[in-house]
This record gives C-alpha cells, sequence and structure tokens, in this order.
C-alpha cells in the first residue's frame, strides 16, 4: 500500500502529462502509417471510383496481414516492455531477437499465401450479380495493388519490429518522425504517378502502390540509419546482432503466452474482414459505403488505438519494476482517461460524420449511407475504446490464453452468426443491422470489466523469468 499512496501523491496532471507525451508520438505515427493507406484509398478515387473499392478491399486484406505482424511482435514486446521496467537490458535484447524471428516467419508465411491465394480472397468480396462489369473491374484493380504491395511487406516488418520495439521501451519518437516523411513522399508520388502530373505516366492503382512501397522503404531506412548513429539514446541496440539465440526458456515462455495472442488478433481480424463481406452481400452501394467508412474510421481507430498502447507500455514497466499495487492504480485511472478523452472524440465524429463523405468521389445515396454508418460507429466510440484499453492492460501482466477462448466464442460464435442472420435473412436498414451488430460490443466490455477486477493480469514477468533463465541457458 506504500506505493499506492506514493502514487496518488502525485498529481494528475503530472501524471496525465507523461501518458500524453508518451501516447502522442504513438498516435501520430499510427495515424501517419493508416493515412499512407488512406491517401491511397482516396487519391485514387479521381482515376476511377471503382479503383476505390478495389484499393480498400485489397487494404481490408492486408489489415488481417498488418495484425498478424502485429501480434507476433506484441508477445515478445510485454517481455520487452517488463524488462525495460525491471532495468534488464539483456533480457531486452533477447526478446527483441525473439521478435526477428516471428517477423521473418510471418513474412514467408503471408506473403505465399497472398500471391497464391488473393484471388479468391478478393472474390469474398463481390457479391453484386446485378452488376458484373463493376465486379470485374474492382477485382482487376484489387489484384493489381495487392501483388504489388506484397513487396512492400519486407520494410513494413522491419519498421514494425523497430516501432513497437522503441514504444515498449518509452522512445517513439524516431518513428514517428519516420513516419512523418513516409507519408509526405507518399502524397508527392500518388499526385505524380496515379493521375500522372509532371510528365510522369499516369499509372493508376499502379502508381499508388508504387508510391506506397517507395514511403515504406524510405520509413524503415530513416529508422535504421538514425537509430544506428544514436544508439546511447537505444542502450538495447548495442551488440543486439551480436547474436540471434535466444534461451529456449524465453521462447517456450513468449510461445506459450503469444500463441494464443497471435491466434486471437488472426481470428479477429478474420472476423472484423469476414462481416465486411457480409454487409457486402447487400450490394455495391454497402460495400462502396463501408469502404468510406472503413478508411476513416481507421483514422479515428488509431486515437484508442496508441492510448490502449500507451496503457500496456505505462502498466508493463510498473509490474516489471515490482510495483503492482500502482500497475492497479494506474490502470484504473488510465482508463478513465482514455474512456473520457474518447468519448469526446466519438462526439467531433458524429459532428463532422456529414463532411467526411464529400472528401471522397461518390453519388449521394453512398455519401448518405456512409454518413449514417459513421454516426453509429460515433456512438460506440467510447465502447469500443474501453475494450481496447482493457485487453491492452489485461495483455501487459501477460495474461493471453483467456482473452482468446472469449474471442473465438464471441465473434465466431455470436458476432458473426448474428450479422449473417440480420444481413441475409431480414430486410432491415443495413444501418439498423450494423447498428445492432456494434451493440454486441457492450457484452464484450461486461467480460473485460470482470477480468480487470479479478487482477489476474498483476504479475511480474520479468523477476519471474530472470531467476528462470539463470537455471536454464539452453538457446535456440
Amino acid at each position: 500500500m506504500k506505493q499506492t499512496r506514493k502514487f496518488f501523491s502525485q498529481t494528475d496532471k503530472t501524471f496525465y502529462k507523461k501518458v500524453i507525451i508518451l501516447a502522442l508520438p504513438i498516435l501520430i505515427q499510427q495515424a501517419i502509417t493508416v493515412s499512407i493507406n488512406l491517401l491511397d484509398n482516396m487519391m485514387v478515387g479521381s482515376f476511377d471510383l471503382l479503383a476505390v473499392s478495389g484499393v480498400s478491399i485489397a487494404n481490408q486484406i492486408f489489415f488481417i496481414v498488418n495484425v498478424l505482424f502485429f501480434g507476433g511482435y506484441v508477445a515478445p514486446g510485454i517481455f520487452v516492455s517488463q524488462y525495460y521496467g525491471a532495468k534488464d537490458i539483456e533480457g531486452v535484447q533477447r526478446a527483441i531477437r525473439f521478435k526477428v524471428w516471428a517477423g521473418l516467419a510471418v513474412l514467408t508465411v503471408v506473403s505465399v499465401v497472398l500471391l497464391l491465394f488473393h484471388p479468391f480472397f478478393i472474390r469474398q468480396f463481390l457479391h453484386d450479380t446485378n452488376d458484373p462489369s463493376s465486379m470485374d473491374a474492382i477485382f482487376a484493380y484489387s489484384k493489381t495493388y495487392l501483388t504489388l504491395m506484397v513487396i512492400s511487406l519486407v520494410p513494413f516488418s522491419v519498421t514494425l519490429l523497430y516501432t513497437t520495439s522503441f514504444r515498449e521501451t518509452g522512445k517513439p519518437t524516431l518513428p514517428m518522425k519516420a513516419g512523418v516523411v513516409a507519408l509526405g513522399v507518399n502524397f508527392v508520388l500518388n499526385l505524380l504517378l496515379i493521375n500522372g502530373y509532371l510528365g510522369f505516366p499516369k499509372m493508376g492503382v499502379v502508381g499508388a502502390a508504387l508510391s506506397t512501397i517507395i514511403a515504406r522503404f524510405t520509413e524503415m531506412l530513416i529508422i535504421l540509419i538514425v537509430s544506428s548513429k544514436q544508439k546511447r539514446n537505444y542502450p538495447f541496440l548495442q551488440g543486439l546482432y551480436k547474436t540471434l539465440k535466444v534461451p529456449l526458456a524465453l521462447v517456450k515462455d513468449i510461445v506459450k503466452k503469444g500463441l494464443p495472442l497471435l491466434t486471437n488478433e488472426f481470428i479477429w481480424s478474420l472476423g472484423m474482414t469476414v462481416v465486411v463481406a457480409i454487409y457486402a452481400k447487400r450490394g455495391t452501394l454497402v460495400l462502396l459505403s463501408l469502404n468510406i467508412t472503413g478508411t476513416i474510421t481507421n483514422l479515428f481507430f488509431i486515437i484508442f488505438g496508441a492510448m490502449a498502447t500507451a496503457i500496456s507500455i505505462i502498466v508493463g514497466q510498473s509490474l516489471g519494476a515490482g510495483k503492482l499495487d500502482e500497475a492497479k492504480v494506474i490502470g484504473k485511472k488510465l482508463m478513465f482517461f482514455l474512456v473520457f478523452v474518447c468519448g469526446m472524440v466519438g462526439i467531433f465524429l458524429a459532428i463532422i460524420s456529414p463532411f467526411i463523405p464529400i472528401l471522397f468521389n461518390a453519388t449521394p445515396d453512398i455519401k448518405h449511407l456512409a454518413t449514417l454508418i459513421l454516426l453509429v460507429i460515433a456512438a460506440f466510440f467510447p465502447v469500443y475504446a474501453f475494450n481496447s484499453g482493457a485487453v491492452y492492460t489485461i495483455r501487459a501482466g501477460g495474461v493471453t490464453t483467456i482473452l482468446f477462448l472469449f474471442d473465438v466464442l464471441f465473434i465466431w460464435g455470436i458476432y458473426l452468426p448474428l450479422a449473417y442472420l440480420l444481413v441475409s435473412k431480414t430486410a432491415w436498414s443495413i444501418v439498423l443491422v450494423y447498428f445492432l451488430i456494434q451493440v454486441l460490443e457492450i457484452i464484450k466490455s461486461i467480460f473485460l470489466t470482470f477480468l480487470l477486477k479479478k487482477g489476474y493480469w498483476i504479475k511480474n514477468l520479468a523477476q519471474k523469468e530472470k531467476k528462470f533463465y539463470k537455471l536454464n541457458n539452453l538457446c535456440i
């Protein structure tokens, strides 16, 4: 309780300032990452409206891929955060080395799968048999963009490895700066290559893909070069690659916690993608509207995503330092702050919802439907924020299996079946169906609240594993 009293003696102003200082660069960097895809979606609209859907479908598939990379890095990231809190640089390096192997594994598997099976994946979003010519055009655009963008996974995986590691050690500024440059490169090249300005060839979706690939490589190179020249700011990088061996005991622990987490991320992202495909059964109008709302809401979702990441880092470092009571108090205060801020963001999104679809080259009926869906999302924004923050808090203590089991039941046992029934077996408007599906998020909130109160996540993994690894020095 002494730790708790000490924590409460700090002013809220100082505490929240620390949170904002950590979360803001993460938010900006994530916003930039999302904006690169957002730029592609928006700017190809000036080339062809159907190209927007083609690129959006490809990016929906890449959403699953991105989540798989994140899932591969987040489990060792739990250990990075706790080791850093315990001031164990060697432990931090071991966990980052595991990330290297995880990144290579995910990169190899997803690249092969995308190149071999992308036609099947794209077809799952195309259901409007009344407009076959449009479906063929969307398919062609999506196939072209997706196959080229597989190249971007190489720099993306390296950038994400460094970015997550910098965040987990409280140093998120460099990825943010690199992202700003990458966004500028992508914007300029999109202008030149999509519609062929200043004498450049008019390349459409090919130009959009090439712009993004070049931007991703630019971002990666900036991070690698600058961090290598500033190793004093990143002590865990010194000697990081002298060996890629990872203690077998650590591998077993990360896999034990990470396998359900990676599977959980995959199941969740696949479920979110499948539900879009289910909604698309209502026709091209719904598909185009969801492409617009999905593009925009991804940009807004990074707000609670960045804050939830900050929560996991701060809580994880407190747990790793052995300040268990403090971690519990911090978790409560951060959750309240997260929901409050995102409630304000939800209000802001509701206010600007009628104006967002104007940014896209779309028909009035598409813009109207997109506005209504955005209003539903705005209403549930605090609920999304709470769920995200709760999941990241629980993960900070290494609790992953129970979250995995719940998500399997929730998404595949309730969420998707209900979505399919409402879309296929009723004549209700898609807006009402969408609203009813979002109500299910409240069920998730209740379950996560129960886990938070039980305190299963309040664990010092760094101290436990440090003792264990001294007894077992086997490596792979």
